[in-house]
């Protein structure tokens, strides 16, 4: 039998492409390697599932398909993801411009997408890995798995990348774009924590600073992010953390190509400043410092316990050379100054990240320019690659998951269109 679509994998791509090609078609076929499928949709949102964000620019996608996925939602936008939900029977919330389903359960939306395919008659197989994608040379695909081979029309690849694999993310997908000859980006983590030799991270693990955290990257780019800092025994971790940490692993991997088999390979690091007072200048802080400086009978242990967590007094004073026990009149102003300097800019050198088992996204993949707009290969026409699978990474706030519903949609809307065409 051949289908008119096989879709590789069941994940937020996958599903949506299959619930959009139901409306119009009943051979389709989905096959997941997973025993079962929407693993990854279940985890998303801390189980909430943050299913899209209203606000929706072109900053909120990395990677070379950031224009791609920033199209894209302009063709599926926010609102229309809700009105598909809704259309399948899922009612949205939204707070803050986060959108969640009404129940605020991630299970929700998978039952919802889950449903309408059974209602529908679209087979799912799981249990079944992909092992190769070849194309026919009179149009179409010859799919093989571990335990068939299938013919189909068209084939949408939407088997994910690698972060969280215990998920179901296990990079089969981007072996078999290797197989394809699709050029891409090399695969890394995104949105994950970010380590440091700093042995001082042992003695702050667990505490928690609210402050900016910034970024000059090799290529001049500039990044910053406000939001709760969560320090471990590793290293840094948090939002805002994970929002910059794109770039950073981007850097430290380009340097440890460069510096590969020489000396200073182990060595490698850059370094990302930790702002405890973004709302506060240098000037404005060495005011407050100075008053705080003449409170009666205070150690200067004292006065910087008023401003930072109690964990982080003897670390900044240390490196400002002050001694805690010391009285504030008796060191020098240039010391005062270095403390202040490090309250506006503490370096923390980043010799590494978090691996996929714990990051919340991947960066790399299928590169735009081997893809068309609605997402269709352009070496193969009738091979679709969406989702994690192109190189494309949002940043926190449902952006990911948005990516994944509209890139879907969008290749299953272009396979209908053509269909109708013949």
């Amino acid at each position: 039998m051949k289908y008119n679509t096989i879709i590789v994998g069941a994940g937020a791509a996958g599903l949506m492409a299959a619930c959009e090609l139901s409306f119009h078609t009943d051979s389709v076929l989905v096959i997941d390697r997973m025993d079962a499928p929407g693993k990854k949709i279940l985890a998303t949102g801390n189980g909430k599932c943050n299913m899209t964000n209203l606000y929706m620019e072109r900053n909120c996608f990395r990677g070379t398909g950031g224009d791609l996925a920033f199209q894209t939602s302009r063709i599926m936008t926010p609102e229309a993801v809700r009105e598909y939900f809704f259309r399948l029977g899922l009612l949205t919330m939204e707070r803050n411009g986060y959108v969640y389903p009404i129940t605020e359960q991630a299970k929700t939306v998978l039952k919802t997408l889950l449903f309408h395919l059974e209602k529908k008659n679209i087979p799912i197989r799981l249990g079944e890995r992909v092992l190769s994608v070849k194309p026919d040379k009179n149009k179409g695909f010859t799919i093989e798995t571990d335990s068939s081979v299938y013919k189909a029309e068209h084939v949408i690849l939407a088997c994910g990348g690698k972060a969280s694999p215990n998920l179901g993310s296990d990079g089969s997908g981007y072996d078999l774009l290797k197989q394809l000859k699709i050029k891409m980006n090399k695969p890394l983590p995104a949105l994950t924590g970010l380590c440091s030799s700093k042995k001082m991270f042992k003695s702050l693990s667990g505490v928690r600073t609210k402050g900016c955290i910034s970024y000059f990257g090799k290529d001049g780019h500039y990044t910053k992010e406000t939001g709760e800092i969560q320090l471990a025994a590793y290293g840094i971790s948090g939002i805002p953390v994970f929002q910059i940490s794109r770039y950073v692993i981007e850097d430290l991997e380009k340097e440890r190509e460069r510096m590969a088999g020489k000396e200073k390979e182990k060595n490698i690091s850059v370094e990302v400043l930790f702002d405890f007072f973004p709302d506060m200048t240098f000037q404005d802080l060495k005011a407050a410092f100075y008053c705080l400086r003449k409170i009666e009978g205070a150690t200067c242990a004292d006065v910087l316990g008023g401003v930072v967590h109690e964990k982080w007094v003897p670390v900044l004073l240390g490196e400002s050379g002050i001694s805690p026990k010391d009285a504030p009149d008796t060191v020098p102003e240039k010391k005062w100054n270095k403390l202040i300097q490090f309250l506006k800019q503490y370096p923390i050198p980043i010799n590494g990240y978090r691996g996929f088992e714990f990051a919340q996204a991947c960066q790399g993949g299928a590169m735009e320019s081997e893809l068309t707009k609605q997402m269709e290969s352009v070496k193969y026409p009738g091979l679709y690659v969406t989702g994690e699978l192109v190189d494309v990474d949002g940043t926190c706030g449902g952006y990911n998951l948005h990516w994944a519903f509209t890139s879907g949609y969008v290749a299953a809307k272009n396979i209908v269109s053509k269909s109708c065409e013949k």
